[in-house]
């Protein structure tokens, strides 16, 4: 199972390096960026493709833009908020995890694995939905083969392979061919040393 990428948007470094401690102890975690990138953060999203952001409630205060930034990314990515002690905040049903800052580094494992869970069991699901000749086409997607190319390993026309690639993009809501290279790697459909090694 491949790991769950986390994205930190914090400008607090106190705060930052305890997230960090925390996700370094957790299953299954990667953390890909710590650090405050309000400036350009629907461009990281879209980049780095985290599974959880996680952010401090302030933000959405300092900036309200981030609110919008965050709903439009919510389809895909889980959010955590971080808030203050017993704060109660008007839109807490919006994140998919709100952690009280001066929660013990126990509970806050236990809510974040918790939430791990959940999103390995939907990669299973989502990688599921595929056939195994779409898994097929989506390796080679990722390898860089032509439609022709394609039909041609495969065996099937190329009008075949283009339906493929049609069902594939929409079942995974991915569209662009460096994506679906992500989406392959991560899933452990292809190696990086089998991309590497192509000509």
């Amino acid at each position: 199972m491949t790991n769950i990428r986390f994205l930190v948007v914090e400008k607090s470094f106190i705060i930052r390096q305890g997230i960090k401690t925390i996700l370094h102890d957790l299953s299954n975690a990667e953390l890909i960026e710590a650090a405050d990138y309000s400036s350009s953060l629907e461009n990281i999203i879209e980049q780095i493709r985290p599974s959880v952001i996680i952010f401090n409630h302030k933000l959405l205060k300092q900036q309200p833009d981030i609110y919008q930034i965050l709903k439009a990314a919510k389809e895909n990515v889980k959010l955590v908020l971080i808030k203050g002690p017993n704060k109660k905040l008007d839109n807490e049903k919006f994140f998919d995890l709100c952690i009280d800052i001066d929660s013990a580094k126990s509970q806050i494992i236990k809510e974040l694995n918790d939430l791990i869970e959940e999103l390995k069991s939907n990669q299973i699901e989502e990688t599921s939905d595929l056939s195994d000749r779409e898994i097929d086409v989506l390796k080679l997607v990722a390898k860089g083969k032509s439609n022709k190319e394609m039909a041609d390993m495969l065996f099937i026309s190329t009008h075949t392979v283009i339906s493929h690639r049609k069902n594939i993009i929409r079942k995974l809501n991915i569209k662009s061919v460096a994506g679906l290279t992500v989406y392959a790697i991560l899933n452990r459909l292809i190696s990086e040393d089998e991309l590497n090694n192509i000509s």
